[in-house]
Order: structure tokens, then sequence, then C-alpha cells
């Protein structure tokens, strides 16, 4: 029995006349059994066929012919819902958004719908126009003979210095699809020298857009590098092979990663052996293509690519805003974090506020960032963005895909002006003329994958020196090794770092290593060591908890509640100590972030050389800042900070 409701039936205009008699014959017949019910008949010129939204009667029930097809209902007896639990307005913009949106920009598509007198709750947003009608562009994209034939020709004879890669898949140049790889010589055969010298690499790769004036993909694969600028450590891109396409889709990563495999294996290099971590966005399909290419390197999603994802997510969902930007926080905070241990109580703690009616209150929320963002590894929490000593290599964050925008910005600062208009073919060229230019300048000639001796500053920007402050609010100096040797001689080893022999395993480098011995440091201020020892004590046991046994609740206690994860706490602790590992091979890691970014700290290389009696030379002192940083604006109101305030035990 149908529902008492108002129908609206659509058909498709464009029809022959007998299937749409025969609909309009059978909407009568039901309406004469169906006394109660309204229909209004709507005509629509719609191309394509409708998937079926809301709850539809069956068409052999209807005796309706197979292309006719029923679109929507109008109103239900549930009130302002469907049949099929969406609400009115969610359908409505969804239809809308296909209406309109597959045609028009979105504020021509906005201002069309406002014009026809549209409700606003039924309009869709920005981002879903732009989005559908990007879609319908993709799928209707195609390319003349012309352009086929004369990039074909290109491809076949490149001009110097491009070198096409010609497998079985590339050059493929038609009018529906275009994949074409290319490298330039001297810029390869300096990679593979480089290459030749090292034990592993990592790789990252991205594509940009608006090259060019067919609007290809003009993608990348290629090594990060660490290299020093004016006593900076920083990653550097290095481009290796680049491609072309039509789509920046799992096929052209596909296409990427095979290319690099056979570069290699052309120049007697082992790629399985080389090629340790991957680093991407994880847009259009590059993990999976990562996944199958690399099957054994370690892959890493960019970390801003994921906070961007969370806090638009929030928006969406109508999360509070400071509710938003504070999981961010634990976000970028939780990715430093270097045992999986550690990690996996913090969001253990964090999704069980969100769940709970009289904390956070954010059920949805917390089903997102467990779809999404994190990964469940056996009973524990994960997450392929965490950029903590366990996690990456040192000198090699999740942020190192950052390398390859400033790449693309510095190429294209290259080009010749009005490059977005030139054509796909002097794109091609021009890039492998800006690597040979690139390579004979020397911009890749002190490369280096770790770097063992502290540079003069370890922080990304010099300007913008990553400490913390002093309780005076007046910003410490970087300590050197002059300075830590110098406090050592006054003051002792008891004043100077606090140690804790032990046998031990913990995780670097996404390796299980054997330990012998913890040190705990100040970072900034060697002060700490000796007037806040109860400090020194509590971060030693910080790092010594995922030793433990039941290292959960030896985790929470040593931030000084039992029951939950306290954020302010873990923050003050993880800046303002650093906590160094002797490992049974005698390499001294640390754990600060600094140190995970750089490769190299003071700390570590201070206390490498009180274990072998190095003789210390002091090294230029970083940046210093005699006062205070201006203060961040403050986003967060009082109420706000007494609701994330962590409970006491």
């Amino acid at each position: 029995m149908p529902p008492k409701q108002e129908q609206v039936w659509y058909f498709d205009s464009l029809l022959p006349v007998q299937p749409r008699e025969g609909l309009l014959d059978c909407c009568k017949r039901w309406s004469e059994k169906e006394k109660e019910a309204k229909l209004r008949f709507v005509s629509s010129q719609l191309k394509k066929k409708t998937t079926q939204i809301g709850s539809a009667l069956p068409p052999d029930l209807l005796d309706l012919d197979e292309e006719v097809f029923y679109l929507r209902v109008e109103r239900s007896v549930r009130e302002g819902r469907k049949h099929d639990g969406k609400v009115i307005a969610e359908v409505e913009q969804h239809l809308n958004k296909h209406q309109f949106g597959r045609h028009l920009p979105a504020k021509q598509a906005k201002k069309a719908m406002t014009e026809l007198g549209i409700p606003k709750e039924h309009i869709p947003s920005d981002r879903a126009l732009d989005g559908v009608r990007h879609r319908h562009l993709e799928e209707g994209k195609s390319y003349d003979g012309k352009f086929v034939s004369t990039f074909a020709a290109f491809c076949q004879n490149p001009p110097s210095p491009v070198v096409v890669l010609h497998t079985e898949e590339t050059p493929l140049v038609s009018e529906e699809t275009v994949r074409v790889l290319f490298y330039e010589q001297e810029n390869l055969d300096a990679v593979i020298a480089y290459l030749r010298t090292q034990d592993r690499c990592v790789l990252v790769m991205d594509g940009t857009f608006k090259t060019n004036v067919q609007d290809l993909v003009l993608a990348s694969l290629g090594l990060v590098i660490l290299h020093q600028v004016g006593g900076v450590v920083r990653n550097r891109f290095w481009p290796v092979v680049c491609a072309v396409c039509d789509k920046e889709d799992e096929p052209c990563y596909a296409l990427l990663c095979g290319s690099f495999q056979k570069l290699l294996e052309a120049s007697g290099l082992d790629w399985q052996k080389l090629v340790t971590n991957v680093v991407m966005d994880g847009a259009g399909g590059a993990i999976n293509a990562t996944s199958a290419c690399f099957p054994d390197a370690t892959l890493h999603r960019d970390l801003e690519h994921i906070k961007k994802d969370v806090k638009r997510t929030g928006s969406k969902k109508k999360v509070d805003s400071e509710l938003t930007l504070e999981i961010a926080e634990i976000i970028q905070f939780s990715a430093k974090i270097a045992h999986p241990l550690q990690f996996h109580v913090i969001w253990e703690d964090t999704l069980r506020r969100l769940r709970d009616p009289e904390d956070w209150n954010q059920e949805k929320f917390a089903d997102y960032l467990e779809k999404w963002v994190l990964q469940k590894k056996g009973l524990w929490w994960s997450a392929d963005w965490q950029s903590g000593l366990g996690q990456v290599c040192p000198g090699y964050g999740t942020y190192v895909s950052n390398s390859q925008e400033r790449a693309w910005r510095s190429i294209k600062g290259l080009f010749k002006k009005g490059f977005r208009h030139q054509d796909v073919s002097q794109l091609v060229r021009e890039t492998a003329v800006t690597l040979q230019t690139l390579v004979r300048g020397g911009q890749y000639a002190k490369a280096c994958f770790q770097i063992e001796e502290p540079p003069e500053s370890l922080a990304y920007s010099a300007k913008r020196l990553k400490s913390e402050q002093d309780d005076e609010g007046i910003q410490s100096h970087r300590l050197t090794l002059d300075l830590m040797q110098q406090w050592r001689d006054k003051e002792g080893d008891a004043n100077t770092f606090l140690k804790y022999e032990t046998a031990g395993r913990i995780r670097v480098d996404c390796r299980t290593v054997d330990i012998t011995s913890v040190i705990v440091m100040p970072k900034y201020k060697l002060e700490y060591a000796k007037n806040k020892k109860t400090d020194m004590v509590q971060r030693l046991d910080l790092a010594l908890c995922s030793l433990y046994e039941d290292g959960e609740a030896a985790f929470r206690t040593a931030l000084g509640n039992p029951r939950q994860w306290s954020f302010s706490m873990h923050k003050k602790l993880l800046y303002k100590y650093t906590v160094m590992y002797v490992l049974s091979t005698g390499r001294v890691v640390d754990e600060h972030p600094h140190f995970v970014h750089s490769s190299c700290s003071e700390q570590a290389f201070f206390y490498k050389s009180v274990l072998g009696g190095l003789n210390l030379h002091p090294i230029a002192r970083g940046p210093k800042t005699l006062k205070a940083r201006r203060p961040r604006r403050d986003r967060r109101t009082d109420e706000f900070r007494k609701k994330m305030r962590t409970p006491s035990p």
C-alpha cells in the first residue's frame, strides 16, 4: 500500500511519445485506485538518467517502461524527511547541485537558483558546486586532433635536453588520455652518482596545476635531501622523473614509481634496498600506487593536509570552532611523540572525551577521526602522519612534502612570464632546461642524507626560533657545545644531566633497537638541571613508561593524573627537556622534535663527546632573541578553557 503523500513524477521529455503516454496512463490508473494521493507531472530534459533518491514503488506494480525513471518524493508522511531517512534539504541540494553545478560556475549557479526562487536551505555550498563541475569537466575533457598529432610527434623526437621515457604504457597521447614521462639526463646522472654513495633514500611525489594551456597535470617524483643554508638545516626536493598527465590519479603515480624503478635498475642500483620511505599528500590514489610499487617502504602522509581536512570537517559537522582547533593542536603535538604506546594513550583518552556526553559530546566527530585520520594496528591507535623518532627517519618528518611545494614555486619562477598559457610541449622543454640549470649551478652539490655535527641553528627559520620561554617571558639562548661544556666543568655531571642505565628496546626510524641508557637534559636552560630536579625525574619517568608492563597507567601517572592524559603537562615536559637514548651500537639519538627534523642536536652531540672523550670545539651560537616574541592572539575563551581542562584525578 503506497503512503499517503504528494508524488512528483519526473520523466524524460526527450523520450519517444509512446513511453510518455504509457507513464501518464499508468499514473492515472494508480491515482484512480488511491483517491487520497495527489500527483504532479513534471517534464525534465536531463540527458543522463538520474539515480533513484527516496523510496520508489516497484516498477512492475506501476507497469513502467524501462526508459522512464522515477526521481523523488516531494512530501512524506514523516514530517520533514524522506522515506529513506534523508532530510529533504539534503536531497534538494543534491538535485540542484547536479542540475545547476554541472554547467555553471558556483557563483552563477547560485545566482540562477536564487532567481528561480529556490529556498536558501536547498542551495548547495560553493565547494559542492565546484566539485561536481570539476568532475563533469574531467569526464567531458577531450583534446583536438591537431594537439594529439603535434604532441605525439614531439614525444617521438623531443628537443634537447628532454628525454622522453618509452615504456609499454607511455608515451600515450590520444583525444581522451595523455600520459608522458620525461627526465633530464645530466640531472639523472647526478642523482645516480649521489645514490651510489648512499644506503637508503626518501622519496616524495606530488602534482601541480595551471602550468599549460591544455590544463594537463605536471607531476614529479624525486629524492628528499638535507642541506644547510645560513646555518639552518632544511629539506630540499630533488626531481628525478616528471610526467604530464590528463589526471592526477593512481595510474599517473604508478607510472612515476615504475619509471623510477626502471631508471635505477638500468644504472645497476637496487631500488628495493634504497627506497625505505615515501612521503605524499595522499591525494589522487598516490597511496595505492606507492604501496603496490614499493611494498617494503614505509608510507607517510603529509601532516599539513591532515590538519586542513580536520578543520574543514569540523566546520562542516558544526563542531565548536575552539574544540576543532584544540583537536588540530593535539594532532600536531601527538605527531611528534616517539613512542607508539604514548600515541595510543593520547588518542584513546581524546576519543573517550569526545564520546562522553558529559564532557565534549562530539560522537560523530570521533567517528570521523577513527575512520579517516587514525588507524588501528592490533589494539593500539597509530597514524601514517606521525613524525616522531620511532616513526620517521631522523631529518625527514611528514612535513617534507613542503620541500616539493617550494621546488614547484622555484621551477615556476624560472619559467617565462605567462607560462600558464604555454603549450604543454613548451612546458616539458622548460622543465628539463630548469632541471639542467639547477644541476649545473651546483644546487645539489652539497646534498647529504644525514648530518652528524649540529649546525649553527636547528630551527627551520633563523628568524623564528622554536624554543620555550622562561618564567619571566624572556626567550633563552640556544645552547651550544662550549656553553654545555663550561656548565659541566663548573657544576658537574649531577647538575648537567640525569642518567638512567637500563636494558630495554625502543623504536627508532621504524625499527626496534636495543638501548643501554637514558639521559635527560634541559633543552634551553641548564639551570633547570640544578633547580628543577623534580621535573627532570618526571621527564625520565615519562620516557621509561613504555618499558613497563603496565605502560598506559605509568604514562598517565608520570603526567600527574592516573585517570586522564594531561595535554598541558605533556607539552611542558616535551619541549623544556630532551631525552636521549644511547643505543647498543654507541649511537646517541635525541627524542626532541629538533633532532628528528634535522637528524642532529647539540645535546646529542655533547653527550656523544662525553662518552667518547672527544675534544669539544665551539661552534657559532644560534640566533639570539633577548626580548620575548610578540604573544599570539588568544583565540580561546575562559569558558572554553574550563571545558578543555583535564579532569582532576
